[in-house]
């Protein structure tokens, strides 16, 4: 609430306005990057580090007459950084600072009075009193002042692009990373917003922004959170409505199928016919039957609307308990078991928050249909094994399967097998069944975090394989998958 008080008096605005302040900033950040850069040549040249672009020729111009009067011409008569040759009348080579090679090409450029050297260089030609030709080669560049700073240092206009470049990236870096800011601040209610919607959380206050695109999607939020509240006020109530009418549905059909069942066991104690005695023994074992729906339904009611507290266990300790419960399960039917228990468990660090009587319910569900379904002679096998997910935060799965050796489970039963009141083909189940361990068993896991997985094993030798897996990190808080 104080945050909304507080963003309610900023100004509002677009995002095509927040991109359009950017893009001036931007452009009058690269004009005072050029800027700067152009100030520090200026600056350079003015207090004498640096000579500037057209020093040569404006040397040549203020010592021509000079060079033209002298005896002998001399290199300080030369701007810094050229180089020169006098000539007889005829082309002889007198004296100067050219090389061999440049020589005679310094004298047929005279005669051609062609002005440019090439690579950058251009020449002066200056008719001396003694009719001997002064030939200045000389190049149009900045110049440091000082001939070691020449040597060690990039020429001035490298330095005048590197000083342009590094501004120019920094305040492009800075109003990036500013902006991004900006609209991350901005997004940040957003993405609070969804995080909540996402958890099923949906008491929080709608935040407001300094962006009118932002404020219409919060707003948008805003209503689809109060569609969504009373959506789900309307689903928890037919869900309530649905229990107590099947509650009020088992109660009633409860007190005459008890009377049916009474006057059935009286009549079986009366001198009946052998044909009254069959009939009496189907009615029995019908209304028997429709108990045992009873019961099961009631007690699918009584775990939706029980919730068991969540505790913590090892991995070694939750392979002991199922294990344990797994083997009394099948010395109490008189069939054998292999327990192929993983010794890594025990080193698992992983902590697991489970429900402890739905876990042992669930379990005892796929361990009684594994039982039922195999070959009494070969029994069952069930296993465990730790799946590290992220070993970074130490987060790792477990996996509890149990394997029978029975006909295995056909597609429509793999499709299907946990849907309610599902029973499956006659070659794996009966009429005894009301199709609902494995809905239990399912609803039970995925409530902690975990799943269920019914396939058919990969040996021919074995039948239907199905695994229960669960989540858990060092922790031990509730991972999902």
């Amino acid at each position: 609430m104080d945050r909304k008080r507080e963003t309610s008096n900023r100004k509002e605005t677009s995002i095509a306005r927040l991109f359009l302040h950017f893009t001036v900033l931007f452009c009058i950040g690269a004009a005072a990057a050029a800027g700067m850069s152009f100030l520090l040549i200026v600056l350079m040249e003015n207090v004498g580090g640096i000579y500037p672009a057209n020093y040569a020729e404006t040397f040549l111009s203020e010592r021509q007459e000079e060079i033209r009067t002298a005896d002998w011409v001399e290199e300080t008569m030369i701007p810094p950084g050229s180089d020169y040759g006098v000539y007889e009348t005829d082309g002889t080579w007198a004296y100067g600072s050219f090389d061999e090679q440049e020589r005679d090409k310094a004298w047929e450029a005279s005669g051609r009075s062609d002005t440019f050297a090439g690579e950058g260089y251009f020449y002066r030609f200056i008719l001396r009193e003694d009719q001997k030709r002064c030939i200045v080669r000389y190049r149009l560049e900045m110049r440091y002042r000082s001939e070691v700073m020449n040597r060690i240092l990039p020429r001035p206009e490298w330095v005048l692009i590197g000083t342009f470049l590094f501004l120019f990236f920094g305040q492009t870096a800075w109003l990036v990373r500013y902006f991004s800011g900006k609209l991350k601040r901005e997004l940040s209610g957003l993405k609070e917003i969804t995080d909540k919607i996402a958890e099923n959380d949906l008491e929080f206050t709608a935040v407001s922004s300094e962006l009118i695109e932002v404020n219409e999607v919060v707003a948008s939020l805003a209503h689809l959170k109060e569609a969504l509240q009373e959506s789900l006020e309307r689903q928890w109530d037919m869900e309530r409505e649905k229990t107590l009418r099947l509650r009020a549905l088992s109660h009633d059909i409860k007190t005459p199928l008890t009377i049916i069942r009474g006057n059935a066991e009286l009549m079986a104690e009366e001198e009946i016919s052998g044909e009254q005695k069959k009939w009496n023994q189907t009615i029995l074992e019908n209304t028997g039957q429709i108990e045992s729906y009873l019961t099961a339904m009631r007690n699918v009611l009584k775990e939706e609307n029980d919730a068991e507290e969540l505790i913590s266990i090892s991995a070694d300790s939750l392979q002991q308990m199922l294990f344990a419960q797994a083997r009394q399960m099948a010395e109490a039917k008189h069939l054998p078991i292999e327990v192929v228990r993983m010794g890594a468990l025990s080193q698992t660090e992983a902590k697991f928050r489970i429900r402890k009587v739905q876990i042992l319910r669930a379990w005892e569900n796929l361990v009684g249909n594994a039982l039922e379904y195999t070959d009494p002679m070969r029994g069952i096998r069930v296993e465990a094994e730790a799946q590290e997910m992220t070993a970074k935060s130490g987060a790792c799965s477990l996996r509890f399967c149990v394997i029978d050796y029975g006909n295995g489970f056909s597609r429509k039963d793999l499709l299907y097998g946990t849907q309610e009141f599902y029973r499956g083909d006659d070659s794996r189940h009966d009429r005894s069944h009301q199709g609902l361990g494995l809905t239990i068993a399912k609803r039970f896991i995925e409530a902690q975090g975990g799943k269920l997985e019914l396939k058919n094993s990969e040996c021919p030798q074995e039948g239907g394989q199905v695994s229960l897996y669960i989540a858990g990190n060092k922790d031990g808080k509730l991972d999902l998958f």
